[in-house]
């Protein structure tokens, strides 16, 4: 996730001075002096902020709600008069009574409450975080997990742009009523995707769309009708697209004012108040009166912000929230409670009990997720081929002979590929950490009754916020492991990254495997006594034990075909790749690619 390391709360990755970036300083300094040093010709710059997401979707039943508040306010419900050719003759009037309904139907956010759990080593449940106790007198909660306030403290301080849905998933969000969390914009190198929505009700809706041949929604349309648009705690709203910068339009930039566009608000716009369905801050319908804020329909009718009521093919809005806070290894559980804004609210003359219009909010009862999510490990061993690798070292220390002879697998060894997801690294000046956020992968060899993993030099991508654009690039570290003996000693390329732990390799069978025959064939076929001695590459199996006592078996003939090292790898080399090509090709490092410098008028 791209981050900001101007002066705003967070919005750094190393709070403590600078870093170092391809032999060039980064200096932080204060949004105030930000002018004077554009117009020196010092650009900003971006950094990538490594988080893990948990990314929750529900369905809010929003046609059943709105048949409740029919029933419930005795409002008209004309019926469908067919008129023969698949419309029906009254439409209008059905168009006029949906249009009532909805006004007295405006979701006012949610409530979260989460429960946390780890699974530990002797398979007990340790339990880190309860639930929260709700108050049955008012069915409020004292113990509401503050997943709001997580996100503006981790992320979207930091956030230099929202991650824009497409398609017909904009139909079925509703951040002016603060139902749909923002999602952060990802850092487009590494190729990483947001989950697709998978819930029947909002997927048969989509076909219903479809079918109705209703305009799909582009990411640029969703952006331009969420510019600019506020919520009472300054969190769903669009206002943090950068002009160019990720391609979705808008002009600001955390506070920065940016070249041929205006000062840039806080991410998330300002601290204002939502306005309610009457126009003015929480006041409630008025009798008559048009639809939501900001009256009829954006562009395609898909009603955001400024836009009207969503389409009537619409049943449901989708809830969507983020957790930012969870470990790996962990276990989490959520209960959701809706907020609707009273339309009887302050309506005493109206209601025939005057408690129940003195209520704003009205809650609905807690609904517990029915699926716990166990947030996966960070760190795999495999075992790997040990062949494979000795070719792969042949390869890339050809014509080094010392280096290949030390780096080369040996036969009382096995080899064991290790990958981690990695939220950085350390610098060469071992004080610092360099933002990675993404899966690294390394193999080497290990001995019998050694400790699995050690400090790997690895070709490893780092985030470069000098680049124009800021980009992932290979960066190699001075480091020297191997001494010199009278004269330099040559070295490993790469990033010195440490896959050490506490497991231990007990045992193994396989790899190089030298047998003795004592009988063997002539030219013509036939049998005859002949020693000899053959070499060859068995597939790997190791006994290992854990830390915690555990024993662990892996076969590299199964680990290769494994579901989860498999993808994994291919997003680690498909990623190198990427990064090796545009090291060779170039990459447009020139001023028309700056993001923060003047605009070309076309």
């Amino acid at each position: 996730m791209p981050g900001s390391p101007f002066g705003m709360p967070g919005g750094m990755f190393d709070n403590n001075g600078r870093r170092n970036d391809e032999g060039r300083v980064l200096t932080y300094v204060p949004l105030a002096d930000i002018d004077k040093e554009l117009a020196a010709g010092r650009n900003p710059a971006l950094t990538v902020i490594p988080v893990r997401l948990v990314t929750i979707h529900a369905a809010v039943p929003y046609k059943q709600q709105l048949e409740e508040a029919r029933r419930a306010l005795r409002l008209s419900s004309p019926v469908p008069i067919p008129d023969g050719k698949g419309g029906f003759r009254n439409q209008a009037e059905l168009d006029a009574a949906e249009a009532e309904a909805r006004r007295f139907v405006w979701y006012d956010g949610f409530d979260i409450q989460r429960r946390e759990t780890q699974v530990m080593s002797d398979g007990q449940v340790r339990v880190i975080q309860e639930w929260g106790e709700v108050v049955p007198k008012d069915n409020r909660s004292d113990f509401n997990y503050k997943f709001e306030e997580k996100y503006i403290e981790k992320i979207h301080t930091r956030a230099v742009g929202h991650h824009y849905d497409e398609g017909f998933l904009p139909y079925f969000l509703k951040p002016e009523m603060m139902l749909s969390m923002p999602m952060p914009l990802l850092a487009p190198d590494l190729k990483v995707k947001y989950p697709e929505i998978r819930l029947k009700s909002i997927t048969d809706n989509i076909k219903k769309l479809e079918d109705a041949a209703k305009p799909k929604v582009t990411a640029s349309e969703l952006a331009k009708q969420l510019q600019g648009q506020t919520s009472r705690i300054g969190l769903y709203g669009g206002s943090t697209n950068t002009a160019g910068l990720f391609g979705n339009g808008g002009d600001s930039f955390g506070g920065v004012s940016m070249p041929g566009g205006s000062p840039g608000a806080m991410p998330g716009g300002p601290m204002g108040i939502r306005p309610g369905p009457g126009g003015s801050p929480g006041a409630p319908p008025l009798p008559g009166g048009s639809s939501g804020p900001g009256g009829p329909g954006g562009p395609g009718g898909f009603g955001f912000g400024a836009g009207g009521p969503p389409p009537v093919e619409v049943e449901n809005f989708l809830l969507r929230f983020v957790d930012c806070d969870v470990q790996p290894g962990r276990t989490y559980q959520y209960r959701v409670r809706l907020k609707m804004q009273n339309p009887n609210y302050q309506q005493d003359k109206l209601v025939a009990d005057p408690a129940s219009a003195k209520v704003q909010v009205l809650y609905s009862k807690w609904k517990q997720l029915d699926r716990p999510i166990t947030v996966p490990p960070e760190s795999f061993l495999y075992a790997y081929d040990t062949k494979a690798y000795r070719e792969n070292t042949e390869t890339e220390y050809a014509g080094q002979k010392e280096l290949l002879k030390r780096l080369q697998l040996q036969d009382h060894q096995a080899v064991v590929q290790m990958a981690s997801w990695m939220e950085q690294v350390r610098t060469e000046s071992g004080g610092k950490r360099e933002p990675v956020g993404a899966w690294v992968m390394a193999e080497m060899p290990v001995g019998r009754c050694e400790y699995i993993g050690r400090k790997q030099f690895v070709k490893l991508p780092l985030w470069s916020s000098e680049s124009q654009p800021p980009q992932y690039v290979l960066r190699e570290v001075p480091e020297k492991i191997i001494p010199a003996k009278g004269k330099e000693a040559p070295q490993p390329k790469g990033w010195l990254v440490d896959f050490s732990t506490k497991s231990i390799l007990v045992d193994f069978e396989g790899g190089r495997v030298k047998s003795r025959f004592t009988i063997g064939f002539d030219d013509k076929g036939n049998l005859m006594n002949r020693t000899r001695a053959v070499d060859e590459d068995a597939s790997t199996e190791m006994l290992i034990v854990r830390p915690n006592g555990e024993l662990l078996v892996r076969s590299s003939r199964a680990d290769e075909n494994d579901e989860n090292r498999t993808d994994i790898a291919s997003k680690w080399t498909d990623w190198l790749k990427m990064v090796e090509s545009r090291r060779i090709g170039g990459g447009g490092m020139g001023d028309e690619n700056n993001p923060f410098g003047p605009k070309k008028q076309p």
